[in-house]
């Protein structure tokens, strides 16, 4: 989420989508109204006492990946892509433009824009 937006659009979508975490790079503003775990990656302790081991991988394709919430002033979900439908544009993607381990991928687009997701994640896979 842009932090800028007005906190209740940010209040309507952390409502809407329910999340069990939040990652955040500042203090939460006191308008924000989320009650579970938070984790400020700007403190020095923050991650300090999470585990770094690898992760039990559950996901199946039918999964949702992620929702991309308008800037329209209802706020309702634009659409939302199950994780099958990311990793078929990536796999065609790396096949397409030839990626491999050595690419450096340039991240331009914000990360609220819906083309962030395949800079964000072909630089992962």
């Amino acid at each position: 989420m842009d932090p800028s937006q007005p906190s209740d659009r940010i209040n309507y979508i952390l409502n809407d989508s329910q999340p069990t975490l939040l990652i955040t790079d500042r203090p939460l503003d006191t308008s924000i109204e989320f009650d579970r775990k938070v984790i400020d990656v700007t403190k020095k302790d923050a991650l300090a006492n999470l585990s770094t081991d690898n992760l039990n991988h559950i996901t199946d394709v039918s999964d949702l990946m992620y929702v991309i919430y308008t800037s329209g002033t209802t706020g309702n979900p634009k659409g939302s892509c199950p994780y099958e439908g990311v990793m078929n544009r990536l796999n065609w993607m790396i096949d397409e433009y030839d990626f491999n381990e050595e690419e450096i991928i340039m991240f331009k687009t914000p990360y609220t824009f819906d083309v962030s997701v395949w800079e964000i994640f072909d630089s992962l896979w």
